[in-house]
Formats: C-alpha cells, structure tokens, sequence
C-alpha cells in the first residue's frame, strides 16, 4: 500500500467521524471553530502516534460575519455558505512526503475528500 493510499484511509477512519459531528449543525464560522478544535484533536493524537510528523489546518475558523457577509475567508463565499458547501484543507507530513487533503462537504452529498502528494507545503519549512 502506498502512502497516498494509507492517508486516504486513515481519512476515512478518521475524519469522516469527525464531520459527522457538525453535520446538521449551521454552516457558519462558529461551527468552523468547533470544526478546526475537533479536527486538531485528531491530528495532533495522530502526530503523537507517529502516524504523521507535523499538520496545518486551513479550516476559515477565523472568519467572521461582518454585516451580513462573509469576511477573512480562504476557501469558503457568502455563496457557498447558502448553497450549504464548506471546504477546508489539511496539510499533513510524513516522513520526507507532503500531502494536501480537501475536504469538502455539500448538502446532500456529504463529505468528499481527495488527497494529493506535493512537493513542498507552501510558508513550511
């Protein structure tokens, strides 16, 4: 089994759990919040394991609704928000290999995610 391969199924064993929690919760920057603190708890259990080295999380969990709209967000728009999508990111190192995750969940589709190998992550050393 490739690495690739075994971070796609340590995503389905692990963060598919995770979203199932805030599914049915509001599609807003305080449930992106509760989303970011949940996610770090497991990756930061997989970091202690030795599963992964080091992780970045780029969930918007610091953005706000500023008069009506959405501000400080990366990977998520007012529209999005109303079409009930939400995309967040992972990055996660392993040894030598990086590996990006997005993570993206609409209704009623659910969670989807795929998994990439980059060369580098970009802002880590």
């Amino acid at each position: 089994m490739t690495k690739k391969e075994l971070i796609e199924n340590w995503c389905g064993d692990n963060l598919y759990p995770v979203f199932r929690l805030f599914m049915f919760e509001p599609n807003t920057p305080d449930t992106w919040k509760l989303l970011h603190t949940a996610l770090s708890a497991v990756l930061e259990f997989s970091k202690e394991t030795g599963f992964i080295d080091a992780y970045q999380i780029q969930a918007d969990q610091d953005s706000v609704i500023v008069d009506g709209k959405l501000a400080g967000a990366l990977y998520n728009s007012d529209d999005s928000v109303k079409a009930g999508e939400y995309h967040t990111r992972l990055y996660l190192e392993t040894g030598k290999e990086f590996f990006e995750v997005k993570l993206d969940v609409s209704s009623p589709m659910g969670l989807s995610f795929t998994v990439e190998i980059l060369n580098n992550v970009p802002g880590w050393n």
